[in-house]
């Protein structure tokens, strides 16, 4: 369902650039026609607004959430402790070996 819900909404994300974007041949410096891309069936304000919010829905959206995963993550393993009973003899010797391989 999932993957439905997401298929689906990436598919209404693209179909306004379906819309809007049309290959048409227009003349170059030396009048020869050259292919090019560009909005055709939408106002142009329209289609800035529309890539702004693509940007922040396909690009900061996402990676907002990554960063707060992070740090949710980095913020619970900076307070953890070793898993095991705490032995001071073994723990000694643990730090001994850390300093002898600086």
């Amino acid at each position: 369902i999932v993957i439905g819900c997401i298929w689906l909404f990436s598919s209404a994300l693209a179909v306004p650039n379906a819309i809007a974007l049309r290959v048409k041949n227009l003349p170059d410096d030396r009048g020869n026609l050259v292919p090019v891309c560009g909005v055709h069936n939408m106002d142009p304000v329209t289609m800035q607004m529309y890539m702004h919010i693509l940007v922040c829905v396909q690009y900061f959206f996402p990676l907002g959430i990554i960063t707060f995963a992070y740090v949710r993550i980095g913020w619970e393993l900076w307070g953890a402790q070793t898993p095991g009973n705490a032995n001071d003899g073994r723990d000694a010797q643990v730090l001994k070996n850390k300093k002898n391989l600086n």
